[in-house]
C-alpha cells in the first residue's frame, strides 16, 4: 500500500441517553510508525480521551446544543492498539479508528483549523497555517445532528469520504453523525476543505495535518584537502 492509505479501521457507536457513555475500537497487529487516527462525536458538552498518548488535536465544541467532537492521532508503537473515549453526562456517541500507512514522525501533528457551530448544507474546516512538509497527511471531519446522512462532497481533492451514525430517541431527529475524509498533500501551504451537500442541521468541522518521518537530514559539510608537492 502507498503512504496515507487506510490499512485497517473500525467503527463503533452507542445509543445511550443520559449519564456518561464509553466507546472504544481495537485495531489488531498495527505496524510501528503508522498513524493511528481517531474521529469522535457525541451529544455531550464535553468528552475525554481515555487512552494515553492521545490529545485533542482538533477539539470541537457546540455550546448551544452541548455537542463535542474530536480528531486525535498518534504514531503507533506496533501491535494491537485501542482507542477509547468517554462522554461526560452524555448522549449518543460515534467514533471511527483508522491505521494509516506510512512512517510518521514520533510527534506527528503539524497544523490544525476548525469551525464552530454552523447550520447550513455546507461547512468549511477553516484554513490552517502553512504546513512544514510538502507531503503531509491531512484528516478532516464534519459533524451533524441528524438521522439523515446525505453523501458529502469535498473540495480541494479530499478523498476516502466515509460516514458513521448513531441511532436517535424515538420521535426525535437528534442522532449524531460524522463525515470524515483525508488527503495526501502535494506542497507546503495552507489546508482547507468544505463539506457540501450535507444535511441542513447543526455542524462542526475541523482538519489536522500530520508529518512524515524525516530520514537523514543531517548537515553535510564539505572538507577541502590541499596537497603540496615537494621537489627534491
Amino acid at each position: 500500500m502507498a503512504f496515507g492509505a487506510i490499512t485497517q479501521e473500525g467503527e463503533q457507536s452507542v445509543d445511550f441517553f443520559g449519564g456518561s457513555s464509553t466507546i472504544s475500537v481495537t485495531l489488531t497487529g498495527t505496524v510501528a510508525k503508522a498513524l493511528l487516527l481517531g474521529y469522535y462525536f457525541t451529544g455531550a458538552a464535553s468528552a475525554t480521551i481515555d487512552t494515553s498518548g492521545y490529545a485533542k488535536d482538533v477539539d470541537l465544541t457546540d455550546g448551544t446544543n452541548n455537542d463535542a467532537g474530536i480528531i486525535t492521532a498518534k504514531t503507533s508503537a506496533g501491535g494491537d492498539q485501542t482507542l477509547q473515549f468517554t462522554s461526560i453526562a452524555g448522549d449518543e456517541a460515534v467514533m471511527r479508528f483508522q491505521e494509516i500507512e506510512g512512517d510518521f514522525e514520533a510527534t506527528p501533528l503539524d497544523k490544525t483549523a476548525s469551525t464552530g457551530l454552523t447550520t447550513a448544507t455546507s461547512i468549511s474546516t477553516n484554513t490552517t497555517a502553512a504546513t512544514l512538509q510538502a507531503d503531509e497527511f491531512a484528516a478532516a471531519m464534519a459533524t451533524a445532528r441528524s438521522t439523515v446522512l446525505n453523501a458529502a462532497s469535498m473540495s480541494n481533492s479530499f478523498v476516502n469520504i466515509a460516514q458513521d451514525q448513531t441511532g436517535a430517541p424515538p420521535g426525535t431527529n437528534s442522532a449524531k453523525s460524522i463525515h470524515h475524509s483525508s488527503k495526501i498533500l502535494a506542497a507546503t501551504g495552507t489546508v482547507e476543505t468544505t463539506f457540501s451537500s450535507i444535511e441542513n442541521t447543526a455542524h462542526l468541522a475541523g482538519v489536522a495535518t500530520y508529518k512524515k518521518e524525516v530520514v537523514g537530514g543531517g548537515l553535510s559539510i564539505p572538507v577541502a584537502y590541499h596537497h603540496r608537492q615537494r621537489n627534491f
